[in-house]
């Protein structure tokens, strides 16, 4: 059944590129750990009752010690992650997308869980970080399997503008920190 509906997506769809994605095969999302270990940033900050942070994200209004990472992800595998529009996820209702009235768009729900441990204590904290797009950024690194084809994801989409999501096989998706 679900390679019936991913062919009927795949066969209904336009595409961003020049070719369709590629979804014979596996895909492969890793967490770049060189990237993740070498940008980020620990800081105080203020965050007024009105911050996305505080609507949406579960921080107290108030002045916070927080950590400001990047975080990449290649895909490694053979095939494509394909996400499509996600007007068309939220419109069919599948959990895969929600509604940031803050941002003012959709937020990928689920993409990712960040928490930071104290290894003495056991204490955890977790993030707010949000994820709302997933698209193909920049070629792997020659060591993770760097692309042989061009990009082909590029369209985030918003509401009511048809998106075109996923990480080519060979492409990193990053959020860059925020400084």
């Amino acid at each position: 059944m679900r390679t019936a509906i991913l062919a009927l997506i795949l066969s209904t769809a336009s595409f961003a590129g020049d070719r369709p994605p590629d979804v014979t095969g596996s895909p492969n999302l890793i967490v770049d750990a060189k990237m993740l270990s070498q940008h980020w940033i620990e800081r105080n900050e203020f965050f007024p009752a009105d911050d996305c942070a505080a609507i949406e994200g579960g921080v107290a209004p108030g002045t916070h010690t927080i950590i400001r990472f990047t975080v990449a992800t290649p895909n490694i595998g053979d095939a494509d992650v394909y996400i499509g529009d996600p007007n068309v996820h939220v419109a069919n209702n599948d959990g895969l997308y929600e509604l940031s009235t803050c941002h003012h768009h959709y937020h990928f729900r689920h993409y990712a869980l960040y928490e930071l441990v104290d290894p003495r204590t056991g204490q955890t904290w977790r993030a707010a970080k949000r994820g709302f797009c997933m698209i193909d950024i920049e070629k792997n690194p020659r060591e993770l399997g760097a692309p042989d084809r061009s990009r082909i994801f590029q369209s985030c989409g918003s509401i009511g503008v048809p998106g075109f999501q996923g990480i080519s096989r060979g492409w990193t998706d990053t959020y860059v920190l925020q400084r």
